[in-house]
């Protein structure tokens, strides 16, 4: 997430239980678990309670199991990370159609009412719509693969309906023309006091580690802006890569 973006959580193979692991209220109050310092890599999952809004989802063993009907607007939003790992450069600040103000993002999959859609089409439909929507941006890559990066869920306290975001990755053409607002940020200084709580918890890692595939479910306190503090999550940073990818890459 960010100042105004949304998140998720798990794509096939042995990731954490995510939804399930934070189906339940604590028994007694503690205070919110700090944002480096409580995460879970694959161990017991922090605890908490996701939104009413997930409703029996919430019992599911994988966040991409919440119906897109459940989710806010009854859609997925795709966040691409534009990544210059070669020379250690995130760029933000990219117009998009969101309105994000530091993170690219861009509507995926919405729910028609039909079947649901298995994974592999809803990545396919992420990547081809983050593609059109970052040449409609004027930025310009070194290539036109986009990595699969992760899978977030974000539910709130406040009335509002969960939220998922596939995490693409995709590395911008150095020296060619961007947007006139972007901006290009060293890995050690990228504004976190600017984005959502949940940034600082799994952006780090990828930011800095080999390119692998994150998880996590995210709970705020309110609704979906930077003001709302994280209560508690669930994070793994070295889940198994979704199909999709293996066949794109």
């Amino acid at each position: 997430g960010e100042g105004e973006g949304e998140g998720e959580g798990e794509v096939g193979g042995e990731g954490p239980n995510v939804l399930e692991s934070l189906s339940a209220e604590p028994a007694n109050s503690s205070p919110p678990p700090s944002v480096h310092g409580d995460m879970t890599h694959g161990g017991a999952p922090t605890r908490g309670a996701p939104a009413a809004e997930l409703g029996r989802a919430a019992s599911s063993r994988a966040i991409e199991e919440v119906p897109l009907a459940a989710l806010h607007n009854g859609r997925e939003l795709v966040m691409v990370i534009l990544f210059d790992r070669r020379r250690r450069q995130v760029l933000l600040e990219v117009p998009n159609a969101l309105g994000w103000r530091l993170h690219f993002g861009c509507d995926g999959q919405r729910d028609d009412g039909g079947r649901p859609t298995p994974e592999p089409e809803l990545w396919a439909t992420a990547m081809a719509r983050a593609a059109e929507e970052l040449a409609s941006a004027g930025v310009s890559l070194a290539a036109s693969a986009l990595r699969p990066a992760g899978l977030m869920l974000f539910s709130f306290r406040a009335a509002h309906s969960p939220m998922r975001v596939r995490v693409l990755e995709a590395t911008p053409e150095r020296g060619a023309k961007q947007p006139a607002s972007a901006r290009y940020h060293d890995v050690e200084d990228v504004p976190y006091e600017r984005m959502w709580a949940d940034d600082a918890v799994w952006m780090p890692t990828l930011l800095t580690d080999p390119p692998s595939f994150f998880e996590g479910h995210f709970v705020f306190d309110g609704g979906p802006c930077a003001e709302s503090r994280l209560v508690t999550h669930n994070w793994d940073p070295a889940c198994a890569t979704p199909k999709l990818c293996a066949q794109r890459d």
